[in-house]
């Protein structure tokens, strides 16, 4: 520093005598404002934090002077003085009030036995609109006590986004406590379905206490309120499955019965989301509910023949057809021909249909590779017609016709597809004729 200061003097002398006028240099000076400025600064960030960790809804009223006098007065008071601060809560109030949003979520959930939807939403405004348009005979009640955070009626339950904030806050330590007077795995998981803690906890919980078919009943109810809001939650699939699982070993239901009900939570989950692979996984665990009932699984095939064709670039959909017609021919070995011969007429006229449809093409690849599989000569029948399938899809002069920097055109797609497919059966046919050598 002395150095710096020595270096600073000689120039500023050199400039004086230079420009001939008097010019005054205090470094040091300077240094130390710049270094109360420093610790000015910090201590206003310091009382900013204390201000705000002592109440975060605190309020800062400034008040102003009436006249000069006045700020001068003000100026020259101390500087802890210039704001008069209004706390509109107190601390305990704040700590206090995620727990508050918490045990009200879980009295609604305890005393409303019927619910059967949690949803989120930005502001309760909505609700107060329509009950003030509304007469008082046919306005809906609002079952909380907290109208600012919950609406709860016709078995739903509305939470504001700050209330989920808080009780997420609040849960999040204490997920793994088991007390009597809050369920605080519960309103863990309806703020956040895929929890995969408070599913355990609820898994300990029904360990120690039993399950029973009121057990089973209230536990797949509160899953099915969670897929409500996380339909694509997997913690909450894999809880349903090993709720069903355990009930069985138990002794408390008979799966078989259990398919149907499994299919219809199913169908609300892919109402809520589309291309739900969490949702479609579990259906196709759930076939083997059904043993060996061919019939059930004949329904699922007529029931998934409408959905493919309504949803032609849903790989869920497939892969699950795919299941269920492998269950089908493993249940039904006398018609694997005839379902395979349709199979593989229903995915070509819809991939003739609806060209550039990825899934469409995977599932005509997995037919194809069932039909080789099974087949036990070196003549395989389709192959002709696979031949002659390609060659369709294939038209060169239409494809020439596009602007080669349109890859995602349909007729580009359907031909790197088709082209995909032909390498793909060259490989298998193969592969078949190796096996059949051996």
């Amino acid at each position: 520093m002395l150095a710096l200061n020595s270096i600073v003097r000689r120039r500023c002398s050199c400039v004086r005598r230079r420009r001939r006028q008097p010019l005054t240099v205090d470094v040091e000076r300077d240094r130390r404002e710049r270094a109360r400025a420093v610790v000015r600064a910090a201590r206003r960030v310091d009382r900013r934090r204390r201000v705000s960790r002592a109440s975060p809804s605190a309020v800062v009223v400034r008040t102003r002077p009436a006249n000069r006098h006045a700020r001068g007065a003000r100026h020259a008071a101390p500087r802890r003085d210039r704001a008069r601060m209004t706390h509109l809560d107190s601390r305990d109030a704040a700590e206090t009030a995620p727990e508050a949003h918490a045990r009200e979520l879980d009295r609604l959930l305890r005393e409303m036995d019927d619910v059967k939807e949690i949803d989120f939403l930005a502001s309760m405004d909505v609700f107060r609109a329509d009950d003030a348009s509304m007469s008082t005979s046919a306005a809906p009640r609002n079952a909380s006590m907290m109208p600012d955070a919950f609406y709860a009626c016709e078995r739903t339950i509305a939470m504001s986004y700050a209330c989920v904030r808080a009780v997420h806050a609040w849960t999040r330590e204490r997920v793994a406590e088991e007390r009597e007077d809050v369920d605080v795995a519960a309103c863990a998981l309806c703020v956040n379905g895929d929890h995969v803690t408070a599913w355990n906890a609820r898994k300990r919980r029904l360990l120690r206490h039993g399950v029973n078919d009121d057990a089973l009943r209230r536990e797949l109810a509160f899953v099915s309120v969670i897929l409500s809001r996380f339909p694509k939650a997997p913690s909450a699939w894999a809880h349903r499955r090993w709720t069903l699982t355990r009930a069985a070993l138990d002794g408390a239901c008979d799966l078989s019965s259990a398919f149907d009900a499994e299919c219809r939570a199913c169908d609300r989950a892919v109402v809520k989301k589309r291309m739900n692979y969490a949702a479609w996984s579990h259906r196709a665990w759930a076939l083997g509910l059904l043993k060996d009932d061919w019939r059930a699984v004949e329904r699922e095939l007529t029931e998934t023949e409408t959905l493919v064709k309504r949803n032609v670039s849903d790989h869920c959909v497939m892969h699950y057809r795919s299941r269920v017609l492998l269950y089908f021919l493993n249940v039904r070995g006398d018609e694997i021909d005839a379902m395979l011969a349709h199979e593989i007429t229903m995915i070509r006229e819809l991939i003739a249909k609806y060209p550039g449809h990825e899934s469409l093409w995977c599932y005509h690849r997995f037919v194809f590779y069932e039909i080789v599989r099974r087949t036990t000569t070196r003549d395989i029948d389709y192959l002709p017609s696979t031949s002659d399938f390609i060659e369709e899809c294939c038209d060169v002069e239409k494809t020439a016709l596009l602007d080669p920097t349109w890859a995602e055109h349909a007729g580009a797609s359907q031909r790197r597809f088709a082209l995909t497919f032909q390498r793909f059966a060259a490989l298998v046919e193969k592969n078949h004729n190796a096996r059949l050598s051996r």
